[in-house]
């Protein structure tokens, strides 16, 4: 077998252990407590705002591949997509907070437990949530 053939093999299984080993080093920068709460604590007290945040974000995809399949969008049309990959990475950080404070509880929390059920660093989630939002301003003024 030419090594052509499982170049494409070879190369999926070097980027998956690239992003292991890349996930295992952010992963030392996650809080491991937040108002004297444990992790496990926060991730339970705020499981509603955690799951409302996932749902925006997947409220994104979902209206992309909609807009693709039945909204009469080109193929090649940026914006529904641009506008999935803003919701996807901007919303988690505006649900998640007013979520948990339209239920009376921290919204410091609530984003400490979203980063850490995401296993993600607050650097981390802030620089995708900070690239999300231009991309959805952008996308949104000029889909008209």
């Amino acid at each position: 077998m030419p090594f052509e053939d499982i170049r494409p093999i070879v190369s999926g299984l070097v980027g998956g252990v690239l992003a292991l080993a890349l996930g295992r080093w952010l992963s030392r920068w996650l809080p491991d407590k937040v108002n004297g709460k444990g992790a496990a604590t926060l991730v339970h007290d705020h499981a509603v705002a955690l799951r409302a945040g996932n749902i925006a974000a997947g409220a994104g995809l979902v209206g992309a591949l909609v807009l693709y399949q039945w909204g009469g969008v080109a193929d090649d049309d940026w914006r529904p997509l641009g506008v999935a990959v803003g919701l996807i990475l901007s919303a988690p950080v505006t649900v998640v907070p007013l979520a948990s404070w339209l239920r009376r509880q921290s919204a410091k929390e609530a984003i400490a437990a979203y980063a850490i059920k995401n296993r993600m660093p607050f650097v981390l989630l802030y620089l995708t949530s900070a690239a999300g939002v231009p991309l959805l301003v952008f996308s949104l003024l000029h889909y008209g």
